[in-house]
């Protein structure tokens, strides 16, 4: 136990770190989603080949997804910032967030880029291929997520104030983390503590009901939280950007969030029972490696990521 508070103190010093240096510019989140990224998808391709019953996946490819879908992500903003511009005109869509019909026809292209670069080599074959698939949307995709909550940036003529527009990230970056991490926490001391019957036996045997509940209940105090540090009064420019949003929003995604945080953690527990493994890795002593940290946070990014952008910036485009 005592090794894994010091490991936890540490990764939420990284975190907090991000945070602080995202206030002078984004880049640095992103770059720190990319490298955990990078580490994730070098687990999940370790364990796949751990028992020797699937190909190994081509890790060229899975990083190359993810730098493009970073550039794809980044240059619809700037397309958006600069679409007086009759040659940013022809590429940047309406909306900002159709990034996502890029990224359809750049997933594609990279599988059609594998198949043909199979004619000319053995080493790709058509197992790696698949194996390749299956990394390239579990975590790769996933986590992809991450990058767009770090960058959503609405463009829209009445969202002018360049603060409130930077903010959107900021909040759902706090409300991705602080849920997923809050609920990961209450499940575990409150399953440790309380016991009861399992949650889902086949897949991850130590959960349990009373643990889920405490997840719930762990998520939705994150909710809180981040409402409650929005409005302390000298953090200004997040009290005006929260105050525009209804509590009941807060409350939807501290307990749905949870949900998604826990749903990813029993698919991490799933796929590591089909592998033979315990952890993904030994990187973070008590943790596990880069994956046993990501699994209920990346699934917790889609939820955020659409939720924001489907109910909240509505509030903000009356």
């Amino acid at each position: 136990m005592k090794k894994r508070v010091i490991t936890a103190i540490f990764i939420l010093a990284v975190i907090l770190g991000g945070f602080v240096t995202r206030y002078y510019d984004t880049f640095f989140f992103d770059a720190l989603i990319l490298f955990v990224s990078v580490m994730a998808l070098i687990e999940v391709s370790a364990a796949l080949t751990a028992n020797g019953k699937y190909a190994k996946p081509m890790l060229f490819f899975l990083v190359a997804h993810i730098v493009i879908s970073y550039i794809i992500i980044k240059l619809t903003i700037f397309a958006q910032l600069f679409e007086q511009s009759e040659f940013f005109k022809r590429f940047a869509p309406e909306s900002r967030y159709s990034s996502f019909l890029y990224l359809s026809i750049e997933i594609p292209l990279l599988f059609i880029t594998m198949f043909v670069a199979s004619f000319f080599t053995k080493r790709i074959t058509f197992d790696r291929i698949v194996s390749t698939a299956f990394v390239m949307f579990y975590p790769t995709i996933l986590l992809v997520f991450m990058l767009s909550v770090n960058n959503i940036y609405p463009i829209h003529e009445n969202l002018t104030d360049e603060t409130t527009l930077k903010l959107f990230g900021f909040f759902g970056l706090a409300m991705l983390f602080m849920i997923s991490m809050l609920s990961d926490t209450m499940a575990l001391f409150v399953g440790i503590t309380v016991k009861g019957p399992k949650l889902c036996p086949s897949l991850s045997p130590k959960k349990t009901i009373s643990g889920a509940v405490g997840g719930l209940i762990g998520g939705f105090a994150g909710a809180m939280i981040v409402f409650g540090v929005c409005h302390i009064p000298f953090l200004s420019d997040l009290s005006i950007f929260v105050e525009k949003i209804p509590f009941y929003h807060f409350a939807v995604m501290g307990i749905a969030g949870s949900v998604f945080t826990q749903t990813g953690d029993l698919v991490a527990s799933y796929f590591k029972r089909s592998c033979g493994i315990k952890d993904f890795s030994n990187t973070f002593p008590g943790h596990g490696g880069f994956m046993d940290r990501l699994d209920g946070l990346m699934f917790n990014s889609i939820f955020v990521y659409f939720y924001i952008l489907l109910f909240i910036i509505i509030l903000f485009l009356k």
